[in-house]
């Protein structure tokens, strides 16, 4: 959309210096492509699908902040265009780390999600809504918004994972543990889970276990040709000690990069 008083948007230089932006950007070469953006939005200052299009650009090369602005800058020039761009908006807001203004624009979505551009059926707000909370510490909170994010879509399995991974940082060990079982049993590939299962055992005090479930990942791992996660290599460390076996701990800490493990070991 071009007001009237943006008539260079329209001139064969402008569609050539547009082009030469798009063409900057498809290359990833920020340095080149984010101020030729900023002279068209200099040279139409109105123009609502150039600031949605910089927008997205910005955000792209992780220039949140700035992508947060002109999306905002769209809702100021044309209100109507609100539901073109709050979902974007949202994201931006907190990838800029403003998570309380980022969780009322998620559930602004949620509440009506039809309304709102890429709203579908609300998940990816109440997504962002958990996000949010997870970010300003509220646990809890972030969890109710992950259990209506999983309502409308039980099958997910990144969702679900974040479900049972909170739970565990809420110290609700054993609804963890059952969480991350049900993500195996439905997907018995998903390493992730599987060592998020492990690491929770040790932590609700099982540390025996833990160390026993360790090894037979380790062994699957080096079966199927895959490395080992190092932060896997130091839970176990962890674990070992925690069950009394200093020196098998101090053993698998001899390797570990990580600060924390030189400390330990």
């Amino acid at each position: 959309t071009v007001a009237q008083g943006d008539a260079p948007a329209a001139t064969t230089d402008f569609r050539a210096a547009r082009a030469a932006a798009r063409s900057a950007s498809e290359r990833r070469d920020w340095t080149d492509a984010l101020p030729r953006w900023k002279a068209l939005e200099a040279a139409a200052p109105q123009d609502t699908d150039l600031l949605i299009e910089s927008a997205r650009i910005h955000g792209f090369a992780d220039r949140n902040v700035e992508a947060a602005q002109r999306y905002r800058k769209v809702i100021e020039l044309a209100p109507s265009r609100r539901g073109d761009v709050l979902l974007s908006l949202a994201w931006q807001t907190l990838w800029s780390g403003d998570a309380v203004g980022a969780e009322a624009l998620f559930l602004e979505i949620a509440a009506q999600p039809a309304a709102f551009a890429g709203g579908g059926d609300g998940f990816d707000a109440w997504r962002g809504v958990a996000e949010a909370r997870r970010n300003a510490g509220d646990l809890a909170a972030s969890l109710e918004a992950l259990e209506r994010a999983q309502k409308l879509r039980p099958g997910d399995q990144a969702t679900a994972r974040d479900v049972a991974q909170t739970l565990a940082w809420l110290d609700r060990h054993d609804e963890a543990i059952a969480a991350y079982t049900r993500l195996i049993e439905r997907d018995p590939t998903d390493r992730a889970s599987t060592y998020a299962l492990i690491r929770t055992l040790n932590y609700a005090g099982r540390h025996r276990e833990a160390v026993a479930h360790y090894r037979k990942a380790f062994a699957a791992d080096q079966a199927a040709g895959r490395a080992t996660p190092s932060d896997a290599q130091f839970d176990y460390a962890r674990a070992l000690r925690w069950a009394g076996y200093d020196d098998l701990a101090h053993q698998a800490l001899q390797d570990l990069p990580q600060p924390d493990a030189q400390w330990l070991r």
